[in-house]
């Protein structure tokens, strides 16, 4: 498990990538994404799995920053009841953890070429 620590440094990176990324004001604002409530078929989140849980408790404390809890994220039932999250609007935003050969790109290593010359080899 993260640190206290290494939780809040997640978080507060998820806070900036939000105001870089999802603010309408910012220059590098990504237009059509949703910005307050998440929509899952527009954010695809990836962690490696290596190193137990610590990488993707990472992710999720990033994710928490990018979209925070919010009201607006509500369900209509079909009785017409509406629901909102608990914990004020708490956004579930699905990681896909990944061993590092499904996805290279997420091993920073991998663009060694000495590593990958070992790794190819098989003495990693």
């Amino acid at each position: 498990m993260n640190s206290l620590l290494a939780q809040s440094q997640e978080y507060e990176l998820g806070q900036f990538l939000r105001n870089t990324y999802l603010d309408p004001q910012s220059s590098c604002y990504i237009q059509g994404i949703n910005t307050d409530v998440v929509d899952v078929d527009q954010l695809y989140v990836r962690a490696d799995a290596g190193g137990g849980d610590v990488i993707l408790d990472s992710a999720y404390a990033l994710t928490q920053g990018l979209y925070p809890p919010t009201p607006e994220s509500t369900i209509t039932l079909a009785n017409g009841q509406v629901v909102t999250s608990p914990l004020g609007g708490y956004q579930y935003v699905p990681v896909e953890s990944l061993e590092y050969w499904q996805a290279p790109s997420l091993t920073s290593w991998m663009d060694c070429q000495v590593c990958a010359c070992k790794f190819t080899a098989g003495s990693l």
